[in-house]
């Protein structure tokens, strides 16, 4: 078994553990792009469904959730204040 950290690079001023440059091509770029944005773009595409489902009552259910979400990002906001000293030791 060889160690891949024994070998020599092709640039061998490059740290261990560095990005490489130009290692994905547009295909691959494209595909992960699509990717990141697909669960931002379903809240906002899923509003014409909400809407037929829940008709007039579909801001009071948007509502609903970006509450909901705002106790949720109080609650980590907590936990990362309290945990995040013990990561200094």
């Amino acid at each position: 078994m060889t160690d891949v950290r024994t070998k020599t690079s092709r640039n061998s001023s490059r740290e261990w553990g560095s990005l490489r440059p130009n290692a994905l091509g547009f295909p691959a770029l494209l595909a992960q792009s699509i990717a990141l944005i697909s669960p931002t773009m379903t809240a906002v595409l899923i509003i014409p469904l909400a809407f037929s489902n829940a008709g007039q009552g579909t801001w009071l259910a948007y509502l609903f959730g970006t509450v909901m979400l705002l106790f949720v990002v109080l609650s980590l906001n907590q936990f990362a204040r309290r945990s995040a000293p013990a990561l200094d030791r």
